[in-house]
Formats: structure tokens, C-alpha cells, sequence
């Protein structure tokens, strides 16, 4: 009894561990991602479409979101600064990172750097800057800590929030213009907030497809 005992509690961690590794992959698209401030082999579309590549990094951020970057042809090169006002999209390392009116009332206003999480023609998903992430408590665990609890769809020129909390009656009604995609969508099991990069995806296929 002993013997088995022990056994059991070394396979504690292991499973606790794998359990774990499991689910921050499964949740890795709604996970929060950052720019960091190393230089990276990138691209900038600047606001008249011009492609700008060179190397790239973060320069001035608020909390972890980046405010401006910092760009040069090659490392011998003077660097120039580029903010949000200055760009339509900065390609850095594996990130999309668009450039969008701060306030949705106001195109023309000032603008602001988004991170995608999915990148599309007709459905784009963003990191929402104020967003509320999951935190575990001293001394507990929870399995989605670090989950943004809500994202930004923007479409048709609009931003829109979406909460985890509320997501499928959100969604369903922000895709409803898809009949494809809201068959599709009937399936609780696929339509979930954990699965937000295939479920854009598939709407930007089907309405490319319409």
C-alpha cells in the first residue's frame, strides 16, 4: 500500500506538469503577446503603402504595449522613429502589429498599435490593450492563467469587444452575415473562445468563397 502510495505522488507533478502544458497550448492564441525591444528583421507599410524592410524594434511602450518603434536599414545605419500615426502595419518577428484609429468615432483622430492575434482580409482579431488577463491567487492554480478575458474583432472598418465571458452570443451575432460560417458555428465543441484563430479563419474563407 506504501509502495503504491509512493508512487502516486511522484506521478503528481508529472501530470499536474503535462495537464499544464496542455491547456497554455491550447490557450496560446488568447495568451498575451509582446514586442520586445531587441532588433529584428522586419517590415513597415508606412501610411502611403510604402514597404520599408530593415531591422526593427519596440522603442516607447505604456505597461507592455508598444507606442513607437524604432527602424534602420542595417545595424551601421542611424535609426529614425516610427509611431502609429506613421504606419498602416509593422511586420516584427512572428507579429502583426496594425496601426488603427484610438478612437473607432473618429477615423481620421489619432492612432494606436494593435497586436493580432488572427490577421485577415475581412476579419482581423487584436489584443485589446486594456484587456483584464486571468491571475491565480498566492498560493493557487488556475488553468487559464494569463488568458486575456476579452479581444478586439475588427470589421468592416469597426471595432468590436469581445468578452470571453459572452463570446459565442458576440461572435454569432458579429458573423452573422456568413450562412457558412453560422452552420458551422451550431457546433459548441468548435466554437469557442480558446478557439478564436480557427473560427475567424474559417469566416474569412467563407465569405472569400461567397
Amino acid at each position: 500500500m506504501m509502495k503504491q502510495l509512493l508512487i502516486t505522488l511522484l506521478f503528481i507533478p508529472f501530470f499536474t506538469n503535462a495537464q499544464t502544458y496542455m491547456y497554455v497550448e491550447a490557450n496560446a492564441d488568447t495568451r498575451t503577446k509582446t514586442v520586445s525591444g531587441g532588433w529584428k528583421k522586419s517590415t513597415i507599410i508606412d501610411r502611403s503603402g510604402r514597404v520599408i524592410e530593415g531591422e526593427v524594434r519596440g522603442y516607447l511602450y505604456k505597461g507592455d504595449d508598444v507606442k513607437s518603434f524604432r527602424y534602420r536599414p542595417g545595424k551601421d545605419s542611424k535609426a529614425v522613429t516610427y509611431k502609429a500615426d506613421d504606419c498602416l502595419q509593422v511586420f516584427y518577428d512572428d507579429l502583426i502589429i496594425v496601426s488603427l484609429p484610438k478612437n473607432p468615432k473618429k477615423p481620421a483622430g489619432k492612432r494606436q498599435f494593435y497586436i493580432t492575434i488572427y490577421f485577415g482580409e475581412h476579419l482581423s482579431i487584436l489584443q485589446d490593450p486594456k484587456a483584464k488577463v486571468a491571475e491565480a491567487q498566492p498560493n493557487s492554480f488556475i488553468m487559464n492563467e494569463g488568458q486575456m478575458l476579452n479581444l478586439l474583432a475588427f470589421k468592416d472598418n469597426k471595432i468590436y469587444k469581445l468578452s470571453k465571458l459572452k463570446f459565442r452570443k458576440q461572435i454569432r451575432k458579429l458573423l452573422a452575415d456568413s450562412p457558412e460560417w453560422t452552420a458551422k458555428a451550431a457546433d459548441k465543441k468548435w466554437l469557442k473562445y480558446d478557439n478564436i484563430y480557427e473560427v475567424a479563419n474559417f469566416y474569412n474563407e467563407a465569405i472569400k468563397n461567397k
